[in-house]
């Protein structure tokens, strides 16, 4: 069992966050932590108080009287009971371990939130299978004097730590979850926990916060400990900006990817919108042909049955997680890393070059016109000539970008996480215009001969022209982290979005066609082929639905999909949480093979020369053979 507790840093206030983490010396499975933010600097002296009497007690002895010996020492602070403003406000954390049992000591203004990563569900810690909170009794001691104890501000529960990989974050308040709630997914939950290289999670907040971790392994047996020998004891009060940095740091090397995969669990969720089990149909237009005639002329249909056999192939090992998608540039694949480097490849596993961005890079590459371009996580974005990734040009944009850059004719689209929507001139990098039509913008565009589409996180669709003018708007629902998929032909936008729902649009006027119910949220960008349209879940499934938005059939991967479908020969290939490549039949969905891989896997898929590529968020670029023979 491999664990952790840590801070993560947010904001630029000159707060102090006072911390103690202590591990049993002589067997391991006992384990001390404590967490006190003051609300208001008036709190300091009563707070530091208490943080010297808890860590004072921290001989890990039994837990009724440990953290009854807690609540005494909060009644005993100055200005008990009169005004309890410093508990009731501040967020105070004593978690004790014992084996596989846990005991947590919180705050009520505390939200917790529990990241079942074997399961891929987020919700609220009584989810928990086993959790139950132990009554805090009043003593009597100061009943009659106050209206209120230390014990009616706190809540004191138990939990046997589930087997598979665990993480609570304690938040503080429900308003702080929804507010930050894409990056508390993307830059804690996400299976590949990272600080950017400035040491802090940015957040616009002054607020930090623990989070525990956990990974156990097996069924009623001990737990394994991933940790060295001897004792880990931290004391320190940190301020958040300088302090808690470097303890994220050291927690870093130990912080385990872990699968993800979205089912419903019991209590209300946090960080995910409940999902819809019926499909909700509006009419098509008139004259749309029926499901059963979805073949077109001159469209090239797919085998009846086809056969795909996933090989052994070549895999490399790198720094940071492949999340990036490889792109095929002629013989080569190109990639990005979060190492900061962008890699090519040939497709016998021989490395050609790299370049050296300045941060992180997690959006996909284009290959146009022999040339290479790619954006990083300080956005920055960068052309390169393709046959010896030497630089031709860069731009600086100054906001991360996560969604890939397309081509526009002469123009490279990019969307920043500011937001904004930009055009740069393909041959020299210049700015030609740039629109925003967000708060930030996670998908990647759709673009065509007149058109671009984007999707922003906070709800918006929007086409824009080819200089930038907005042509039309609209608000699907929810969140949006799925790329649009255009089809010209068929007058059609389609796009998943948060509140679990699959939409077909009008391109011309934005006007709604079909909206399909999926089930669970849609971060997967959808695919299309020979008359259906393909989208990965939240809770794991690959749909297929026809153009008209019917279900044609579904089948679970086991874990979530937030990679693009690749279809390739009558056969959909999509990668998931559960560290699988997996192959199905286009027509009726048949299983037809998995590939297991190192980690969870967000990278979509590419194909090229018999193999498919792909990263995953343990670092390694995947390439295993695949065979195809129609049945």
């Amino acid at each position: 069992m491999g664990r952790t507790c840590f801070i993560a840093a947010c904001g630029g206030e000159d707060t102090t966050a006072l911390t103690y983490h202590e591990t049993s010396r002589r067997t391991g499975r006992k384990e001390f932590f404590v967490f006190i933010q003051p609300a208001r600097p008036e709190h300091g002296d009563a707070l530091r108080e208490l943080f010297r009497r808890i860590v004072s007690s921290s001989r890990l002895g039994h837990p009724a009287r440990f953290f009854e010996g807690i609540i005494d020492a909060m009644n005993a602070l100055p200005g008990a009971g009169e005004s309890d403003s410093h508990l009731v406000d501040s967020m105070i954390l004593v978690v004790m371990r014992l084996g596989e049992e846990y005991y947590v000591l919180r705050n009520r203004r505390i939200e917790p939130v529990h990241y079942d990563a074997s399961r891929g569900s987020e919700g609220a810690v009584e989810a928990i299978p086993g959790r139950r909170e132990i009554p805090l009794e009043r003593t009597g001691r100061q009943g009659e004097l106050f209206a209120t104890q230390a014990q009616d501000h706190f809540i004191l529960e138990r939990f046997a730590m589930p087997t598979g990989a665990h993480t609570i974050l304690m938040t503080p308040s429900r308003e702080f979850v929804q507010r930050f709630r894409g990056v508390l997914l993307d830059s804690i939950l996400m299976p590949s926990f990272e600080v950017p290289s400035g040491g802090e999670i940015q957040l616009e907040t002054n607020a930090a916060f623990p989070a525990i971790h956990w990974k156990s392994i097996g069924t009623g047996g001990p737990a394994r400990q991933e940790r060295k020998r001897g004792s880990d004891m931290i004391k320190r009060s940190a301020p958040i900006i300088a302090g808690a940095v470097a303890l994220i740091a050291a927690v870093i090397l130990i912080f385990n990817p872990f699968d993800s995969g979205r089912r419903t669990e019991p209590g209300e969720e946090i960080l995910l919108g409940a999902g819809e089990s019926e499909g909700e149909q509006v009419p098509a237009p008139a004259g749309t042909a029926p499901a059963a005639a979805m073949e077109r002329p001159g469209e090239r249909a797919e085998p009846m049955t086809a056969v795909a056999i996933l090989g052994e192939g070549w895999r490399k090992k790198f720094n940071a997680p492949v999340t990036s998608s490889p792109a095929v540039c002629g013989d080569r694949v190109t990639f990005g890393c979060r190492d900061g480097n962008i890699y090519s490849f040939s497709t016998d596993g021989t490395m050609q070059w790299t370049y050296r961005a300045e941060e992180g890079v997690g959006a996909s590459p284009l290959c146009v016109g022999g040339r290479v371009i790619g954006a990083d996580y300080k956005g920055n974005v960068f052309c390169l000539d393709g046959g010896a990734g030497t630089l031709v040009w860069s731009f600086q944009g100054g906001e991360k970008i996560v969604s890939s850059p397309q081509a526009a004719g002469r123009q490279v689209i990019v969307c920043t996480m500011g937001g904004r929507v930009i055009a740069l001139d393909a041959e020299n990098g210049q700015r030609i215009w740039s629109q925003k039509i967000g708060e930030s913008v996670w998908a990647t565009p759709a673009v065509g001969g007149n058109f671009i589409v984007a999707a922003s996180t906070d709800g918006s669709l929007v086409r824009l022209s080819r200089d930038g003018a907005v042509v039309w708007r609209i608000a699907p629902g929810g969140t949006i982290h799925s790329s649009p998929l255009c089809l010209e032909d068929e007058d059609l936008v389609i796009v998943g979005s948060g509140d679990s729902c699959l939409f077909g649009y009008s391109l011309k006027d934005g006007t709604l066609r079909w909206r399909f119910a999926a089930g669970s949220e849609i971060r997967s960008a959808p695919a299309s082929s020979a008359g259906r349209i393909f989208v990965g879940t939240e809770a794991g499934d690959l749909v297929a639905v026809d153009l008209l938005g019917r279900e044609a059939w579904r089948r679970n991967t086991g874990a979530a999909i937030r990679s693009r479908p690749l279809v390739v020969q009558g056969v959909v290939f999509v990668t998931s949480y559960n560290s699988k490549l997996s192959a199905f039949a286009v027509l009726d969905g048949s299983p037809l093979g998995d590939y297991r891989a190192d980690s969870p896997l967000y990278s979509s898929p590419a194909f090229h020369h018999g193999r498919i590529y792909f990263g995953s968020n343990g670092g390694f670029l995947h390439a295993p053979s695949v065979t195809f023979a129609e049945g």
